[in-house]
This record gives structure tokens, C-alpha cells and sequence, in this order.
């Protein structure tokens, strides 16, 4: 399915006529409010239920107002959120019980390398 931004994006007129020229700037003013929604919505804390289950990393409210880096992921019999700490060794620690994740957010970009 082509995602609602490229299909607005390639809707937008070349021609030079008035009523063109009005919906092409209708159009980037839609493009540009789904981008600023879409960064919003990015940066919100959810439901853990709705995290993602693929392995993806992301952060996670834990009780106690204590947040770590995690993934669904299965270690033997074993299948939930893993804590990975700093480094993927493949031994992560299993959050269950008073330390499962409530929320859940992406992680953040890393910062750029100084040159």
C-alpha cells in the first residue's frame, strides 16, 4: 500500500493555473501537517500491548519510574521482553513480574559523529 504522503505528494499539479497552483498549496499544507502529526505520535509513550513483537528495540517503562532498552524476543522456552543492556550478547535478562513493561516508545535517533 503506498503511504498517503507519496500519493498526495504526486497529486499536486505541474501546471501554472490558478485553481492548480491553490490545490498544490493545499496539498503541501496537508503533507506538512501529517509529517508534524506523524513526529508526534513517534514520540508518545504507548500501551505495551501495542509495542511491536519482531525484535525491533525499543524503550520501556518498567515500575518505578525506570526505563531500558528492550525487545520481544524468545531464549529457549522462554518468550517476552528481554533487556539487552548495552550490548546483544544473546543472554538478556527477562522482564516479567514487577519489572514487565506498562509503555513503550521508539528509541530515539543515535547522535551524529562528530567528522
Amino acid at each position: 500500500m503506498d503511504d498517503i504522503l507519496d500519493r498526495l505528494d504526486g497529486a499536486i499539479p505541474a501546471t501554472q493555473d490558478m485553481r492548480d497552483t491553490a490545490l498544490a498549496e493545499l496539498l503541501l499544507d496537508a503533507i506538512r501537517e501529517i509529517e508534524v502529526l506523524r513526529a508526534q505520535s513517534d514520540d508518545e509513550w504507548r500501551p505495551i500491548a501495542t509495542a511491536p513483537r519482531d525484535g525491533t528495540r525499543i524503550l520501556v517503562a518498567i515500575p518505578g519510574g525506570k526505563m531500558t532498552v528492550a525487545r520481544w524476543d524468545s531464549l529457549g522456552d522462554v518468550e517476552g521482553w528481554f533487556s539487552y543492556l548495552v550490548k546483544d550478547t544473546g543472554r538478556g535478562i527477562v522482564l516479567t513480574g514487577e519489572t514487565s513493561p506498562t509503555r513503550w516508545r521508539h528509541l530515539p535517533p543515535p547522535p551524529c559523529e562528530a567528522p
